[in-house]
């Protein structure tokens, strides 16, 4: 599923990706074509609704899309939002929507609604011979039309008791349509709530659990759970990924690991499940580049779940196949992630002894080289074998090689085993105890926490969170020595929580644990968009110390508006 509504591409961008999804033998693209922010497609009696615009197709640019498709066996199959997520066209033309507080979706009181919608998929249908047509029908709010007069009134006559009632009746209003016009209809999962026609087909979306439903009652299934193949989330949680979507971590293996036929699923009704679709909401990505790192080498994966028996799967093959296909997008002239010939590491902490035990691999199982040293590792140096222990601080820099070139992000584990991870913590602030660092130690742990990840991601668990309160944590070290460098690092996301950094984080020494000298301050700096992880590094003149004080400050950015702003902090370093 590719995404214009969401960021326009031109007309040869599209025919780049139909050869590319050709390629990987998809014999079907999902053409996400309205949504909030646009409408990407010529309809002729509503002129309104492209008006002042040139971000959109054409009539003449889709038959020739569609066309270029069908030459390479491809259907192309046109989803037009409703009642949801139809703020653009709401806008344009705004008796369309609700005539109460709650505005932008389509009205299911006023029959002008439906002749509107009724205008453009019969200009749609003439565009796209496909049999299939995908209406949406996903994220309507619990209190659509609740305060439209319209809508309540179309509730008492048609007898509908709830907002959910009403909604159905808005889906299979729009399903009858259809039909009659010998098309099937497609949509997200949440229109499964309706007593659908059998020959609508449910989309599974946020988990597997609606599709298998849908699939036990008879129902065409197309499965795309957001946990395994949406391709906006992220690849890797390596600090140099781009940015993307952060809610869950689908890796190359774990899309792999999909199976698209659950054992739930009766015996009799898997011949239900019809198909794969791995959306690519492009939220984010505005480019050729961002569009096909995300891309690719995930579409290898969702092409082998797709067409392959669950028996001739095998990840250690699928790695050596995978990284050949590699060679063949660079020859190609694609983009593609190297996510999974990046090095990672692995940490096992032993407190008690004073150790550190490192592993190093990557996704695709390639040899790693390794330095101790702090210089860059080449081709000579170390190959990785085998567990490397710690016991004094090292800062290990990582990276694989293929045909004797290095491929992958660079891996840098900077100040391992340092001042800080072999003292103690003495005075720390409350952390949540339900949020990501569930132990005391976690700030001094050396395991290295990631952008956030899914729940199976176990490093993204590594953050302390401190809610609506500035972080000061005081460390008493070994015995009294010299220090002369400090780093903590913290997270900003801007989705699921509101994760801020510190307007400054100060540094403070002590002998004696009650009388402590600051010696260094580091205010925040510009962050740029998305999900990221700032150091607050400063280096200075060697003092004596025995004790170290961290103190960060909340900027307290939401507490105003009711939300609560959190410090998501983790790996203190000392030396």
């Amino acid at each position: 599923m590719l995404d214009p509504a969401r960021y326009f591409v031109p007309k040869e961008t599209v025919f780049r990706w139909i050869d590319l999804i050709a390629f990987h033998k998809f014999n079907t693209l999902h053409w996400h074509l309205t949504d909030t922010t646009g409408w990407r497609v010529q309809i002729d009696k509503h002129p309104k609704l492209t008006a002042n615009t040139k971000s959109y197709y054409s009539k003449d640019d889709i038959r020739e899309i569609v066309a270029y498709a069908d030459k390479r066996y491809i259907t192309i199959v046109p989803e037009i939002e409703m009642p949801g997520h139809s703020v653009f066209a709401t806008r344009r033309m705004p008796k369309l929507t609700h005539d109460g507080a709650r505005r932008g979706s389509y009205c299911a009181g006023k029959d002008s609604t439906f002749q509107f919608l009724e205008d453009v998929l019969s200009e749609v249908m003439e565009l796209f011979p496909s049999k299939y047509v995908h209406i949406g029908c996903d994220e309507v709010g619990s209190h659509y039309g609740q305060d439209c007069p319209a809508c309540q009134k179309r509730m008492t006559e048609e007898n509908l008791h709830d907002v959910h009632g009403l909604k159905n009746y808005f889906t299979k209003r729009i399903e009858a349509f259809l039909i009659k016009k010998n098309k099937k209809v497609i949509g997200w999962e949440e229109m499964a709530d309706a007593d659908l026609d059998k020959s609508t087909t449910v989309m599974g979306w946020l988990g597997i659990a609606r599709g298998v439903e849908a699939a036990n009652q008879g129902y065409d299934v197309v499965m795309a759970p957001l946990t395994y193949v949406y391709l906006d989330y992220y690849q890797s949680r390596h600090e140099m990924e781009p940015y993307a979507w952060d809610m869950y971590l689908n890796s190359l293996k774990r899309v792999y690991q999909f199976e698209p036929i659950p054992v739930e699923i009766a015996k009799e009704n898997r011949k239900h499940i019809i198909g794969v679709n791995a959306p690519l909401w492009q939220y984010l990505f505005h480019s050729t580049e961002q569009t096909e790192h995300m891309l690719l080498p995930r579409l290898s994966a969702v092409a082998e779940i797709s067409w392959s028996e669950q028996q001739d799967k095998e990840w250690g093959e699928f790695c050596k196949r995978v990284a050949v296909q590699c060679d063949r997008y660079k020859a190609l002239g694609y983009y593609y992630a190297e996510s999974s010939m990046t090095p990672r590491l692995k940490i096992d902490y032993k407190p008690r002894r004073k150790q550190l035990d490192v592993k190093l691999d990557t996704e695709l199982g390639l040899p790693v080289y390794y330095t101790l040293d702090g210089s860059e590792p080449t081709i000579h140096s170390r190959k990785y074998n085998t567990t490397i222990s710690l016991t004094k601080t090292t800062t290990i820099k990582a990276s694989c090689f293929r045909n004797n070139e290095r491929v992958g992000y660079p891996l840098v584990a900077e100040k391992l085993m340092n001042k800080a991870s072999r003292g103690k913590i003495v005075s720390l602030t409350e952390y949540m105890k339900e949020q990501p660092g569930e132990h005391p130690n976690a700030l001094i742990d050396n395991v290295l926490a990631t952008k956030r990840g899914n729940k199976e991601n176990k490093d993204s668990r590594s953050w302390q969170g401190f809610v609506n309160r500035d972080l000061e944590v005081v460390i008493e070290l070994e015995k009294e020595e010299k220090v002369s460098f400090f780093d903590i690092r913290f997270l900003r996301t801007p989705f699921f929580l509101p994760c801020a950094l510190p307007l400054y984080v100060e540094y403070a020494v002590s002998e004696d644990g009650v009388t402590f000298e600051q010696v260094a301050k580091v205010d925040q700096k510009p962050a740029g968009g998305g999900a990221i992880i700032r150091h607050y590094k400063v280096e200075i003149e060697p003092v004596n110390a025995k004790y170290v004080r961290i103190l960060a400050k909340n900027p307290y950015t939401n507490k105003q508006g009711g939300r609560r702003s959190w410090l998501y902090a983790d790996e203190i370093i000392i030396d």
